[in-house]
């Protein structure tokens, strides 16, 4: 990350590099903005930009609000300012260039310090030493407005009016990680019950890696093991423990639980194209969802991505996961 305001001090030009890809079939996106706490990290609230080089269009750069820690749906989640339920917010990112060289894509693109979006973008202080800032990376979705953002957590406040100093000499990109974890199978005999939680994805190694999909952060653990494969016969009778959340209100903790022979998943979200082809064995009735329960949601500890980054296997990743003590309710279906 680098950054240069103007002599007019009306403009800010970030810069931001990383690596393009998190394997041969995932494009990445770089996240950077000011937190939605003026005292600390805080995602819900945020102003970041998205940026992401493509290989055919070329550099993108994308204002971006969170207002849900949710992907974008009917303008409320971590949706482009342009997007934004309020229908009052812009997109007020320009002068956008940008490259790839060896792997790595950098982003250039300028911001007014002010800007006349008082719903979706924060006023920028270059002369606050304590500006609070999130940062984020992920695969890009289907589109690109299909982003979860991985929110990488600093509660370490930048001064953007500093005197210049190179921090980044010596810093070297390795546009590499870790092989995927190994995805499990689990062959099922008559009457077994499935458990049913929501969690983190893994990112990378996880779902991403598992898939080679680009994933929304949170993924299904089964029987506590994160998307494993399920061998099922046909005509036998199966019982899943889903605790996915039950109001639908709150999209970022409201996760349905369904079976079809889609492999994006995310009905509630799809277009009409989309749920035209897709066919749904369980868990819809007249178009609607009817396998929720209580939330029910794994969640990282600060071993957890160290354990991620180490190359450890699956099992001792997801023995990193905190279990919430309230999960002790069960809807069947």
């Amino acid at each position: 990350l680098s950054w240069r305001v103007d002599s007019n001090n009306s403009n800010i030009r970030f810069r931001l590099c990383g690596c393009q890809s998190i394997d041969a079939n995932t494009n990445q996106y770089l996240g950077f903005g000011l937190s939605g706490s003026a005292s600390s990290t805080q995602m819900f609230g945020a102003d970041p930009t998205i940026a992401w080089v493509d290989e055919t269009d070329g550099p993108h750069a994308v204002d971006y609000y969170l207002s849900a820690y949710s992907p974008c749906s009917d303008g409320i989640g971590a949706c482009p300012d342009e997007l934004d339920s309020s229908g009052s917010c812009t997109n007020d990112i320009s002068n956008i260039t940008g490259s790839v060289t060896d792997g790595l894509q950098c982003i250039s693109f300028t911001r007014q310090l002010s800007t006349s979006d008082s719903t979706c973008d924060i006023t920028i202080d270059p002369d606050n030493t304590n500006q609070y800032i999130v940062w984020g990376v992920g695969g890009l979705g289907a589109t690109a407005f299909r982003h979860f953002i991985r929110a990488e957590r600093t509660d370490d406040p930048i001064h953007l009016r500093r005197e210049p100093q190179d921090q980044c000499v010596g810093v070297q990109f390795v546009c590499e990680s870790c092989i995927p974890f190994e995805n499990e199978r689990i062959i099922a005999r008559e009457d077994t019950t499935f458990q049913a939680r929501i969690g983190p994805s893994g990112n990378e190694r996880g779902y991403m890696g598992i898939t080679g999909r680009a994933g929304w952060g949170i993924s299904w653990y089964i029987n506590g093991t994160l998307i494993p494969e399920l061998v099922v016969e046909r005509g036998k009778t199966y019982t899943f423990i889903v605790e996915g959340g039950t109001n639908s209100n709150d999209l970022s903790n409201y996760h349905p639980f369904y079976i079809s022979n889609s492999i994006g998943g995310g009905r509630l979200e799809n277009t009409d194209d989309e749920i035209d082809e897709e066919i749904v064995y369980a868990g819809f009735e007249n178009d609607q969802p009817i396998a929720v329960g209580r939330l029910c949601q794994l969640m990282e500890t600060e071993s957890s991505e160290n354990t991620r980054e180490s190359c450890s296997d699956l099992q001792t990743y997801i023995d990193t996961l905190e279990t919430p003590a309230s999960c002790n309710f069960r809807r069947t279906w």
